[in-house]
């Protein structure tokens, strides 16, 4: 079995710190997944803080410490890495990785904080042979694609989206789920929300999202400040399907007789979908990494992917501010 040396770049939540959540019963950092696989040495983390990274050396075993990740790169040498530092630094660290020849690249989201630059590092991957993924977590999900094999057998109706805490944020996994389940975006049309996402830089949007097989999704922001949700609600010619709790539940309701009106039918809670409560989803990210890397096949959660989802952010944004609809 090939073994490979991995490196995070960021020891902050999504690299390391998630994991001391007690709450959290699932490993649910990049660090804590690749130290979980069984051919996978984690052998570098790389911050600023490099008192922090400390701390979470001696929590994984003794990984070296670099403050700058070039010098990481060129010293170590790396299969894989993670990029888990703010979005305006990806572009740069994933082409130093591509020098470095790097194998896989997991990529935190947004994939990037801007749309200028992003399809030539995209393509820049794929002509270098390096996998490039990025970490929209719910495409590793295993409830998420129980519904999109269901979804495959109806004819979608319409979708509604709620959600809170910015449009980059949240939003981001919004916009990858609805690609993911739905297809690809046609056009948006979008409004800045009432409803507060206690971030400056990462306002609310609602809007109408047309995709191409001419099914409408509306988008609802709510206040960030009463309370957190992510929830999908999609009905077919045949059933509704709802993600709820998080993604960590989804109901399905059967069309039957009406309980209410001879002659008509309604549709009614027929099952739950659970997701694993024991499963990694970072665990599952990292080893579908690994397989793409070994098979060199593209990632379910590609730089392709991710750069569709960051159109979809900056089209809302768009079309909230020039009050017009925007293709894609």
């Amino acid at each position: 079995m090939t073994r490979y040396k991995a490196t995070v770049i960021g020891c902050g939540r999504i690299g390391c710190e998630f994991d001391s959540d007690p709450k959290r019963k699932q490993i649910v950092t990049h660090a804590g997944a690749y130290n979980y696989i069984s051919n996978v040495d984690l052998v570098a983390l790389v911050d600023k803080d490099t008192k922090k990274a400390m701390r979470y050396s001696e929590k994984h075993n003794g990984p070296s410490i670099f403050s700058d990740h070039n010098n990481m790169l060129k010293t170590i040498k790396p299969d894989i890495v993670s990029i888990c530092i703010p979005p305006d630094t990806h572009l740069q660290i994933i082409k130093d990785c591509v020098e470095h020849n790097v194998k896989g690249i997991f990529c935190e989201k947004p994939i990037a904080d801007k749309l200028k630059g992003v399809s030539e590092v995209v393509k820049l991957c794929e002509d270098n042979n390096v996998i490039l993924q990025i970490d929209h977590q719910r495409r590793f999900c295993q409830l998420h694609n129980n519904v999109k094999d269901l979804l495959k057998k109806d004819n979608i109706q319409s979708a509604t989206f709620y959600y809170t805490a910015g449009i980059k944020n949240s939003g981001s996994h919004m916009f990858d789920l609805l690609c993911f389940l739905i297809g690809k975006p046609n056009w948006v049309v979008a409004s800045k929300s009432k409803n507060l996402s206690n971030k400056e830089d990462d306002c609310n949007y609602d809007g109408i999202i047309n995709f191409e097989n001419n099914v409408f999704c509306s988008i609802h922001a709510c206040d960030n400040n009463n309370f957190l949700i992510f929830e999908l609600d999609i009905i077919t010619d045949k059933h509704r399907y709802v993600i709820k709790d998080a993604g960590f539940k989804a109901e399905v309701y059967n069309v039957d007789n009406s309980k209410h009106f001879s002659g008509y039918k309604e549709l009614y809670k027929a099952a739950d979908i659970d997701a694993n409560p024991n499963a990694s989803l970072l665990v599952s990210g990292a080893g579908h990494l690994i397989r793409c890397i070994e098979e060199q096949k593209t990632s379910i959660s590609s730089g392709r992917d991710g750069l569709l989802t960051l159109e979809l952010i900056y089209a809302f944004e768009k079309s909230a501010k020039e009050n017009k609809k925007v293709l894609l």
